[in-house]
This record gives structure tokens, sequence and C-alpha cells, in this order.
């Protein structure tokens, strides 16, 4: 099956192509990926994928794995009357009553919908937790009050307590099932007879990590950061590289136990991935909200955006292309939460 010359043409004129499949399916690629993959349309590419009822995330990754094209995914939560037109082919059921009863309400901003039109015009809200140990609990609160003044949160990402609260939102995005497991793990993490039984000879640390790892392991389990519900992205101290990593794939129990990771009280973690040793987050940037203002300063075209102010330098910064539309000595800041992805940055 080949493109159709009007179809060649959208997809030349095009300035992103989402490729929308349903969550729970297969991940194997479709005849039209195949031919578009081997075409040269030199275009962004996304992943979306429909989610309904009380499905959640999952496999991702395999998703990912057979699409490298793809620039970035988003999972959207929808209603059923969206993906069932296939359950119904050859029935007798009235499709035309289906389509029909549209719902005319005004579209909430909260909705996963509206974030992926956010997401498609750059105007996406992100949400940045920093550190700071017991006081981490007022993230939540937070939250509440900008889920309360009707503020969106399109992604989200923090460090050391601030990766913990950060990482219950985008998994859950409840914000009772946040203010309960927080207070869950807070009360496991008190101390007592299991805090003593933890210690140990402090050649590295003074303990062992067991239950620092119990505690975190039993909130995500087996939860990879690529199903969680919105992008998230978390922050550590990379001791063996001498320099800032940024997290935005993998195991998600492991990063965020690294990046609350206090030196001589818990143990390094090490990378499953290229064996680095990782701690807290906060040794570099206990609020890295830089990250977000280069970002933000690389989609800022003249006469449409203002430009961004440096944290730094405090110079004025505007859309890279107006010098070099590929600059390849610092490609690995090009996307942040572009799929398979781990910076460095020293």
């Amino acid at each position: 099956m080949d493109f159709s010359p009007w179809t060649q043409q959208c997809l030349r004129q095009a300035d992103c192509i989402l490729i929308v499949g349903r969550g729970t399916s297969e991940p194997t690629m479709g005849q039209l990926e195949q031919q578009m993959e081997t075409s040269a349309v030199r275009v962004r590419k996304e992943l979306v994928l429909l989610h309904t009822g009380d499905e959640t995330p999952q496999n991702t990754v395999e998703w990912l794995n057979k699409r490298k094209w793809v620039s970035a995914y988003h999972h959207i939560k929808c209603s059923k009357r969206m993906v069932m037109g296939g359950d119904f082919a050859g029935s007798n059921y009235n499709m035309d009553d289906l389509y029909n009863k549209v719902d005319m309400s005004e579209p909430s901003l909260l909705t996963d919908f509206s974030r992926l039109a956010r997401w498609i015009t750059g105007t996406s809200v992100g949400l940045v937790l920093g550190g700071g140990g017991a006081r981490g609990g007022a993230h939540v609160g937070m939250i509440k009050v900008l889920l309360e003044a009707r503020i969106p949160i399109d992604l989200i990402g923090g460090v050391s307590i601030g990766s913990l609260v950060s990482a219950l939102w985008a998994m859950s995005r409840n914000i009772d099932e946040v203010t309960s497991s927080m207070a869950g793990w807070c009360k496991n993490m008190k101390g007592g007879y299991s805090l003593i039984t933890d210690i140990t000879y402090p050649a590295v640390s003074i303990l062992s990590g067991r239950k620092f790892n119990s505690t975190i392991e039993a909130l995500f389990k087996n939860k990879q950061i690529e199903d969680l519900w919105i992008p998230y992205f978390c922050v550590t101290t990379d001791i063996t590289a001498s320099g800032m990593r940024i997290h935005t794939h993998g195991s998600l129990w492991r990063y965020v136990r690294a990046s609350m990771s206090l030196s001589w009280y818990s143990p390094p973690l090490c990378d499953p991935v290229d064996s680095h040793m990782l701690l807290d987050g906060g040794y570099v940037n206990n609020l890295p909200g830089c990250a977000r203002k280069y970002i933000r300063a690389s989609m800022s075209v003249i006469g449409v955006l203002p430009p961004v102010s440096d944290p730094v330098t405090k110079s004025y910064l505007v859309d890279g292309c107006y010098v070099n539309n590929l600059p390849g000595s610092i490609h690995k800041l090009f996307f942040l939460f572009q799929p398979h992805t781990n910076l460095i940055l020293e």
C-alpha cells in the first residue's frame, strides 16, 4: 500500500505527525508506520496511546523499541466510546446515535486531551519540586493548591524528596492517593527497630539501605518511568562522572531512591545501565528549574514568544535555530523528554 499524492503532500507539510494507538493492543508496527519509517519524511513524530476506564499504561518501552524514530510519547485517558468502533463492526449497533451524543460542555483544562493540545502548541505547564527532606511533605499541599486553582500539571519532575512526590503524582494523578501514599511512606521511615537493624559497618554509609530500598520499591513496584501518565524526570548526582544526571526512562523506584540517597547516610545506587554510582541530586542542583528555562528558550521564536533570561548569565535567549538548526555538539540537550535519554550535565 503506497501513500496517495495527497497523503505524501500532507506528510511533507506537517509540523508534527501523531501516531495513535490503543494502549492495550500489541505494539506491532502497522503497514503505514513501516512505510513512513522507510520514507524520507523528516518531521517530528510522536506516539499517542489511548487508555480507557481503569486501564493504566504498561509496556510502553515495547512500543518505543519498535519505533526508534518517535521523539515523544503521550498517555491519554479517554472515554470508551472513542475506541469502541471496532468492537461494533458488523453489528446492528447504531453508530450514528453514538456519535451524535456529543458532550457540548466546556472542555476542562485538566483533561489529557487538553494536555496534549498544550504540548503541541508549546504551552505546556511543568512543575519542578526541589529537595528539603521532611519539609518535602509540603509538596503534596502545593499540588493540591494548584488543582484547586485549576492549574494543570502537564509534566513534572524533582530532586530528592521532590522526586518521590512528583513520581507519586505522575503515577496516579489523584491527590488523595498521593496524600495516603506519602503519609504511609513517612510512617514507615520514622525509625524503630527496623532502622536499628539496618545499621551496618560504616565503610560507605551508616545504613545498609535495605529498609530504604524496600519502602521505595513498595510504592512503585516494577513501574517504569515510561509508564507514568505524564512526562517525568528526576535528578541525581553521578559521583562516577562528577556531574548532574537527569533520568527520563528506566526503573522508577531505583532512580527515585538514588535521587534521595544522602551521602554517608545511605549507600549510593549503582545505575543498572552503565554501573555509575548515583547519589542525592540535591548535591548538584536542589531545584532543577534551570533545565526548564533552557527548553523553553529553545522554542522562543522572535515575534511569537518573549525571550527567556539565562539563570546563570542573565542573558536573553531565543530559539537556537537562528544560529544553528542542528547543533551536533549539544545534541544531548535537544529534547529532555526524548525516549531512552539519560543526560549527564557537567
